[in-house]
């Protein structure tokens, strides 16, 4: 059995359907590794806002609503059930990039 031009082109169409059909997975698994990066980065900055804010809490300072443009999340500052001895901080995420998905971390926070 030798090697012949039949064999090499249902070899060759074998390989080329291999990779045609593993590409979009591929990009797709890139795309959503992109995204994922970009929610946690988006995530981190968060983090660190309300990390400041409740130390600020703590020390009896006031904590303003609004957005931060350059940050690119919204800190929303309201009374959780009535509560007086805990403050809900709710930043609402704006990851960059083509992917606008809002994520909302929320923190309760207990006032000094």
């Amino acid at each position: 059995m030798g090697f012949n031009l039949v064999d090499a082109f249902i070899g060759a169409t074998i390989f080329m359907f291999g990779v045609l059909a593993g590409a979009p997975l591929v990009t797709e698994s890139a795309r959503a590794t992109r995204r994922a990066d970009q929610l946690l980065d988006a995530t981190l900055v968060a983090q660190r806002t309300l990390d400041s804010a409740r130390a600020r809490i703590r020390r009896g300072e006031s904590i303003q609503s609004g957005v931060e443009e350059e940050s690119g999340f919204r800190l929303i500052r309201t009374a959780d059930n009535g509560d007086p001895d805990f403050i809900r901080l709710c930043v609402t995420v704006y990851p960059v990039g083509s992917s606008r998905r809002l994520v909302e971390i929320i923190a309760l926070v207990e006032r000094p």
